[in-house]
């Protein structure tokens, strides 16, 4: 990375008015990065794509529909996976993983897990048996100024605004160097900006992820967009930690599972001495 980690979580924000410009150098040095994915925290191997639209604009069938919210965007990104225990909060850490390599290059991009037509990308790419498109991303240079649909969706969604420390982590130790990695989370981006994620520190031994559902919201795509939440706010933990030099890992505990009655368990932080 050209930044730090914590630089680049810092100067990331979601871009939707695009340049024409040529960026040829960064999206070869992004395609190049990209072909190394890291190792997810549930095991499972989602693997990204490309599309370049000018190579289709001789081809209606192939454009790619984002319902008036992208635009000037020639280059997109996208990933695949499965449904299944895992598979999705893994996405969401891989796909955010490239969002900030794409950051660190330079390049706007935006999350699109609602506003995107899965069949127009599907018929781009091939999917084999149960797999899904659960996000795409546009990237390239994002225009000096916001245009008038990325300012409104900006507006509604609030998405310069977090919600405080103490509304997202509860029992944590303030003066340990962990402090610096859950603002990292709390920068993270999130589906309508609803920042789901909620973590509570276990003593020195763990760190425990619960989502804060909002209500219906697992059924307005056919994607469980609050566990890609999860998966965001997991690879900034993670790579704030290997920043800081503080060891550990991907575990479910049992425990944790059935402490809270009002959120959803999903993973915990282990640390090693």
């Amino acid at each position: 990375m050209k930044k730090t980690i914590f630089e680049i979580i810092e100067s990331r924000k979601s871009w939707r008015t695009f340049k024409n410009d040529q960026f040829n150098h960064e999206k070869e040095e992004l395609k190049s990065l990209l072909k190394n994915l890291p190792k997810t925290p549930f095991g499972t191997s989602p693997r990204l794509f490309f599309i370049d639209q000018d190579e289709r604009d001789s081809d209606k069938n192939y454009k790619m529909g984002t319902y008036g919210f992208i635009k000037g965007a020639k280059s997109f990104m996208g990933g695949v996976t499965h449904l299944g225990d895992g598979f999705i909060e893994d996405f969401g850490y891989v796909f955010e993983w490239a969002i900030l390599k794409a950051t660190d290059l330079g390049l706007g991009t935006c999350w699109l897990g609602g506003t995107f037509s899965r069949e127009q990308f599907a018929k781009a790419i091939t999917l084999s048996e149960g797999e899904i498109i659960p996000c795409v991303s546009p990237f390239g240079f994002g225009t000096e100024k916001r245009g008038m649909v990325d300012s409104l969706v900006a507006y509604v969604a609030k998405s310069s605004n977090r919600k405080n420390f103490s509304e997202l982590f509860f029992d944590i130790d303030m003066s340990s160097q962990y402090k610096r990695a859950l603002e990292m989370v709390r920068l993270a981006p999130s589906a309508s900006n609803r920042q789901p994620w909620r973590v509570f520190q276990t003593e020195n031994k763990r760190f425990d992820f619960y989502i804060k559902r909002t209500k219906f919201y697992d059924k307005m795509t056919p994607i469980d967009l609050q566990k890609i939440d999860m998966g965001i706010a997991m690879c900034h933990f993670e790579l704030s930690c290997q920043a800081l030099n503080l060891k550990g890992q991907w575990v479910k505990n049992n425990s944790s599972a059935i402490l809270k009655n009002d959120l959803e368990y999903s993973v915990s932080w282990e640390i090693l001495n």
